[in-house]
């Protein structure tokens, strides 16, 4: 995690942790975290509760469930969410709008099994002829990085292929 996005998610912990130590006393607060950030806060929860002696008490889960899951009461101070989830709650007036900083970018990648000819997904087109060609595509249907990819294929004509299905990650 860079300077930046350390610096952001530091900023809106203290923030809320400037709260509770008006009232004299130590905060829990409590995040819910894309999974794509744990290796990111492992070390920097126990570095903030550590110096400010509040406690951070995280749950890590697809966006789209934590999203769910915060609509629906789960108590948070501070979402770490991908930035459509967390612009869309800002619509909603469900987080202050002007309170989203960004944190983290992540890439999508592909990757064939070992010892097989690395496909040309140079172009729009030749992207769509590997996945075509492809004897399985899997991605997650509820992360993230699954639902661009399945915006990729969309795009490209193809969601309706037999071969071409997502699969619930449970794992993130």
């Amino acid at each position: 995690m860079n300077r930046r996005a350390t610096r952001g998610l530091t900023i809106a912990l203290a923030l809320v942790a400037l709260t509770a130590w008006s009232r004299a006393e130590a905060a829990e607060i409590k995040v819910l975290s894309t999974v794509g950030m744990q290796p990111a806060t492992a070390e920097l929860f126990p570095r903030f509760e550590r110096e400010t002696g509040h406690t951070v008490v995280v749950t890590y889960g697809l966006a789209a469930v934590l999203k769910t899951q915060f609509l629906d009461g789960a108590p948070a101070d501070v979402l770490i969410l991908i930035g459509p989830i967390v612009e869309d709650l800002a619509k909603q007036g469900k987080v202050v709008a002007d309170s989203k900083v960004d944190v983290a970018r992540s890439g999508v990648g592909i990757g064939v099994k070992a010892g097989a000819p690395k496909p040309d997904i140079a172009t729009p087109e030749a992207l769509k002829r590997a996945v075509l060609a492809a004897k399985s595509v899997g991605f997650s249907k509820e992360g993230a990085s699954g639902v661009a990819f399945a915006r990729v294929l969309e795009r490209l004509g193809i969601t309706g292929a037999r071969q071409v299905q997502g699969h619930r990650n449970e794992g993130g």
